[in-house]
């Protein structure tokens, strides 16, 4: 085993003694996580409701049908991470990078999306409602095939009609 190999084993679990330390944080109470590196970690399903990652790396992190309602991702590194059926309502994205990000069935309702780079992002089924996006990002995610709506809220109502 050569010098880089061994930096390598090191460096994994380091990380996977730091996921389960920001876990166990998490657990106890404590909220603020910014900066921190959380490349390639496997947290599928989890909730980091109301959470600040802050300039957080999560660049190929896969965070599948996890709870982030409100978490703080400004400036944060998120390229190529998964986040598919992810709740990102009310998120702070501003000035994300979210390129190659799956982000397809995510629920993005009123999240802040100023400034987040989109390019190359799958948002194929994602919920903007009320989402903040600049003209050209709303361009790029209805291209994308985000749905810009909320379907219960667009459902063909019964008209009523004045009585006289």
């Amino acid at each position: 085993m050569d010098i880089h190999e061994t930096d390598t084993i090191h460096t994994t679990m380091d990380r996977t003694m730091a996921i389960q330390e920001l876990l166990e944080r998490y657990a106890s109470g404590e909220r603020d996580f910014g900066d921190v590196d959380l490349r390639g970690a496997q947290l599928n399903g989890i909730n980091f409701s109301g959470v600040n990652l802050r300039g957080a790396d999560l660049r190929a992190a896969s965070l599948n049908r996890a709870t982030l309602w409100g978490v703080d991702l400004t400036g944060a590194h998120l390229e190529n991470t998964s986040l598919r059926h992810t709740d990102l309502r009310r998120a702070r994205l501003v000035g994300a990078n979210l390129q190659g990000t799956d982000l397809s069935e995510a629920l993005l309702v009123g999240a802040d999306l100023t400034e987040a780079l989109l390019q190359g992002a799958n948002l194929r089924g994602a919920n903007l409602y009320c989402a903040r996006l600049s003209p050209a990002q709303l361009q790029m995610a209805i291209e994308a095939g985000a749905r810009l709506y909320d379907p219960a809220l667009s459902a063909r109502r019964p008209r009523v009609l004045a009585l006289s």
